[in-house]
Formats: C-alpha cells, structure tokens, sequence
C-alpha cells in the first residue's frame, strides 16, 4: 500500500481532546511522516476540544499537505449565513453529531434538515457521527439509522454525504444505506482501529468486497495513532483486487473532495 488518505481525524489547536494531550497539528504531522498517509480531512469536533476559531482551524489544516478542513456545527447554535461563510472561507465540508443531542436526529431536527439542505446548495461534503452509544443518558431511545432516514425523505437532493464510523458496531446495516444511495460513503474511522480483533474486522472484510467505491478510511486521530490506523489499513485491504484496494485506500476520498491523484 503505496498511498493512504484518513478521511476523518481530529487534531486540534492545544493538542487537549477529551483526556488526551497528544493531538495537537504537530503531533499529527509528526506521525504523518512515518507512514504512507498523503492527506486527509481535519474534524472539527465543538464542545469537544479546543479546535481554536474557524479561522485558526482552517489555517494549521493549511500546513498539512494533502488535508482539507470539515467544520463541526452545534446546530444549537446554528445561525444565518453560517454555513456560506464556512465555503467563503476554504472550509469542504461540516460534520453533524446527533449523539450530542441526547435524542439524536429528532432533536433539532428542522435545524438539521436545513443545514443538510443549505449544504446540497453550497457543494459542502457533510458528516454525520453514527456513533450512539455511551452513557444511558445520553443515548437515543430510537433507531438512529431511521431517526436520520425520516430527516432526509423530505429532501430534493442530497449533499455528498459520510457516515462517520460506519455506524460502528452496526455497520452491515449502516452500509445497506450506502449501498443504494449514490451520495452516501461509509467511513470507517474509529471502526477499524477499535474492532480489529473481532468478528467485526471480518465484517469490514466483507465490504470491501462488495462495496469498494463507497468506502474511506481514518483513524480518529488522537482516539488512536496514524501508524496504527496505516497497519490495519494494510491489514484489511491486503490480498484484495488492485484497483478494490486504491479505491478504499485513496481514490474515494480523492474522489469525494474532487482532488487530482
């Protein structure tokens, strides 16, 4: 494997995120220059860590050649023009965390469908976060996979669209929502690095298989380290078809951001 895109990882301006302290932008491009990786996205995460200002973000993503900034929104705080200043300003994409709702995609969810339209309407690549789990608090009492299908029915069209994590320990059921909309790819980050020795690593196999034009790839950085996330890339693409293989690895995430090979 000669060339590798992460499609979704997080460093941030202090280099704090959640407990860790070791996911500052030189700490990524640190680790970037042992591996194979040749860009990627930087995601920022709000209320999570210190990602600075939109503009501080945008700037020290500059400085990683071959990576592209997404902007995490709290549609909470959603306000007029918002997303428009965001593409002004180099911004490719947005990622949306239901999780943080409490109820997922029923919360807010006239707010969510109009930054998704907003988003279609200005070329943006949007994320969704479908990782549910954690505290009992903080989980939805509903289908997430359903919550997020009831917010986009309505919809004319869809933006380019990316289901963070894959849907996580739900992942065949996610990918079935990939599989029959050409908008949709299924990212893996966090899956890969965290289910490698179970039954799901098998799972992802089997994807890559059937569903090579609709997969990315990414570590979660700092949730786990690039050398780590390059070793499992190998592992889960190796012995595939040649041309399976560079879809997965690079042509993808090449493809979703209309960036040359």
């Amino acid at each position: 494997m000669n060339v590798l895109y992460d499609s979704n990882c997080h460093p941030t301006i202090t280099g704090r995120f959640l407990k860790k302290e070791n996911a500052s932008f030189a700490d990524l491009k640190a680790e970037l220059a042992a591996t194979p990786l040749q860009g990627g996205a930087a995601v920022s995460i709000p209320g999570v860590a210190d990602h600075g200002t939109p503009e501080e973000f945008l700037q020290a993503t500059r400085q990683l050649p071959g990576f592209v900034a997404v902007a995490g929104i709290q549609v909470e705080e959603l306000r007029p023009k918002l997303l428009s200043e965001l593409k002004e300003m180099g911004y490719r994409g947005i990622k949306l965390h239901p999780r943080f709702s409490h109820e997922g995609f029923d919360s807010h969810q006239s707010s969510y469908r109009s930054v998704i339209e907003e988003a279609a309407k200005l070329d943006l690549v949007v994320y969704i976060c479908t990782m549910t789990f954690g505290r009992y608090t903080e989980c939805p009492t509903e289908d997430p996979l359903f919550q997020l299908v009831r917010l986009l029915k309505p919809l004319q069209r869809l933006p380019r669209m990316v289901l963070a994590h894959g849907g996580y320990l739900n992942l065949l059921r996610w990918s079935e929502l990939a599989r029959f909309n050409p908008e949709i790819s299924l990212d893996l980050s966090y899956t890969l690095c965290y289910a490698q020795n179970s039954s799901l690593f098998q799972d992802m196999r089997f994807l890559c298989q059937r569903l090579d034009q609709k997969l990315l790839l990414g570590s979660d950085f700092p949730e786990f380290s690039v050398a780590e996330f390059a070793r499992l890339a190998h592992s889960l693409t190796e012995g595939l078809d040649e041309n399976k293989a560079a879809n997965i690895t690079h042509r993808n995430f090449l493809k979703l951001y209309g960036l040359s090979t």
